[in-house]
């Protein structure tokens, strides 16, 4: 039998409250209900979760050489076996700054040198009875020197249900945040957000014409809460500026992510620009200033897929055209009249 598959991506208590880290707060919903899931999982928080509780998802203080196991609740509802598959990854950042658990991206390992995955342990595969519950071991093991800032990881639980009726294979994917907190510095020696790329695009997920910035983060914490301001403009014709703000913008801990600076109905114009790259967080502000070439084919390029520019663009040609057919028209009728009447 072949069957369509349907994924449903369901972050439970990732990153509820997880800007306790940084010193705000948030909350992110379940996107489906138990009811509609093919299995329920929970974590087990030990008495010393960094935050209590209450957060919903793992927040380990972790020393040199220190072992720790966590367990993490696994609920099967339904009347028949399921097999849930497991796995460990290191959170990445989307596009336009939004946090990833479930390993859509592969880690940069010029940012991060040492994953964290890399000290977490579980078993990849859990088969579990027709109503049973049982609790999943998580092993982590810290390296022999002591770690700075933070490692953010999401222990990936999958399983899959299928729909006879329907015949219709749905993948149900639990993301449980665990972060390692190793040791801390000061506000005022953490590392700053850095520029690494500047190219023109079209956007990956809606096929927009953008100019795609890459901004990479070195350090070792998470930047939550964020506004980030993009701003290009022509060093030629100041008038022409390109300007983008972005608002709670989150950056996963040694990590890049490309911010989308789309030009809606605007014509591209080739030249040279300046980037000013302003990220505010709270109380901390970072500036970073680059100078860009716009080539003509990069121009063309993004002003021949900027379908909001061409309909513009299309428009006011239709225009003029109507325009000069009119005043057209008019010299005629003019003409013609003066000629009517001089033979009168």
């Amino acid at each position: 039998m072949q069957f369509n598959l349907r994924i449903n991506v369901l972050l439970i208590l990732v990153v509820i409250n997880i800007g306790l880290i940084g010193g705000t707060k948030q909350s992110v919903q379940a996107a489906a209900s138990f009811e509609k899931a093919t299995f329920m999982v929970a974590p087990v928080l030990p008495a010393d979760n960094i935050g209590g509780k209450q957060r919903g998802y793992f927040n380990l203080k972790l020393a040199a050489k220190q072992q720790k196991t966590v367990q993490v609740r696994l609920m099967n509802p339904t009347p028949h076996p399921l097999v849930v598959h497991s796995r460990i990854v290191d959170a990445t950042t989307n596009d336009n700054g939004t946090l990833d658990y479930i390993g859509t991206h592969q880690i940069d390992q010029k940012l991060l040198s040492t994953p964290g995955s890399q000290w977490v342990t579980v078993n990849k595969k859990v088969t579990l009875a027709p109503h049973e519950e049982r609790l999943l071991p998580v092993t982590i093991k810290a390296p022999t020197r002591q770690f700075e800032g933070q490692k953010a990881l999401a222990i990936n639980l999958t399983a899959n249900q299928i729909n006879a009726k329907r015949a219709v294979k749905n993948q149900y994917t639990y993301a449980l945040g665990l972060v390692l907190n190793g040791h801390q510095t000061s506000q005022k020696k953490r590392g700053s957000l850095k520029l690494a790329q500047i190219k023109t695009r079209l956007t990956p997920t809606k096929r927009q014409p953008a100019i795609s910035v890459k901004i990479n983060n070195p350090s070792p914490y998470y930047h939550l809460n964020t506004t980030l301001t993009m701003a290009l403009t022509n060093q030629r014709w100041s008038l022409i500026q390109y300007h983008k703000p972005r608002t709670k913008v989150k950056i996963a801990p040694n990590s890049g992510f490309y911010n989308d600076l789309l030009l809606g109905g605007k014509r591209l114009v080739p030249g040279v620009y300046r980037l000013k790259v302003t990220v505010n967080e709270g109380s901390r502000k970072y500036q970073m200033k680059h100078y860009v070439q716009i080539s003509n084919q990069q121009a063309r390029f993004i002003n021949r897929h900027n379908y909001v520019y061409l309909k513009y663009r299309n428009l006011i040609i239709i225009g003029i055209l109507l325009v000069i057919l009119g005043i057209a028209s008019l010299i005629y009728w003019w003409k013609g009249n003066k000629n009517a009447k001089t033979h009168s």
